[in-house]
């Protein structure tokens, strides 16, 4: 029985630190200066090529969420498709960004792991965020949340940081 009782606690107090964890990341991202903000703007071509990939399995005129947008480094490549954006992040701050440089955008705040869309978007991109998801949480990003977003027929794709390169092939 102390046994049972010491993981539950343990438990309790993974969940309290993983809550608390998520809104550090949000405060640090919120306070991120903007002398980086030119490198958050960037895209490579490993990016380009994701994103275009993405984008051409995707019906005319459909819809695209952008899970972890940042200040909105995608967002106007969606656009230019002709495509509309749920763009999202769970800081305010990124969000301001990219709502000044893409009034055409819908803007919502949500942790990626709290996604409340069901069915809604024909394709579905989360680019080099998924490293800042607990493991305890990637079930709820990886096949959870973002996957229940995507209405029938359409495409989810996702990248982390350390698998930049391979994503492009």
């Amino acid at each position: 029985m102390g046994e049972r009782h010491r993981g539950s606690s343990s438990a309790a107090g993974r969940a309290a630190w993983l809550y608390e964890l998520r809104r550090e990341n949000e405060r640090q991202e919120d306070a991120t200066d903007t002398a980086n903000e030119p490198y958050w703007r960037e895209t490579d071509d490993a990016h380009r090529v994701y994103v275009d990939r993405l984008l051409s399995m995707l019906p005319p005129g459909g819809s695209v969420l952008d899970a972890a947008c940042g200040i909105g480094r995608y967002v106007g490549a969606v656009l230019a498709s002709g495509r509309s954006v749920m763009a999202v992040d769970a800081s305010a701050v990124h969000l301001a960004k990219t709502q000044a440089s893409f009034s055409d955008a819908t803007i919502e705040k949500h942790d990626l792991q709290d996604l409340p869309y069901r069915d809604r978007f024909d394709g579905v991109m989360c680019v080099d965020a998924m490293e800042f998801v607990p493991p305890e949480d990637w079930p709820a990003s990886w096949s959870g949340s973002e996957t229940l977003s995507i209405g029938r027929g359409g495409c989810t794709s996702r990248s982390s940081w350390c698998r930049r390169k391979r994503s492009a092939r």
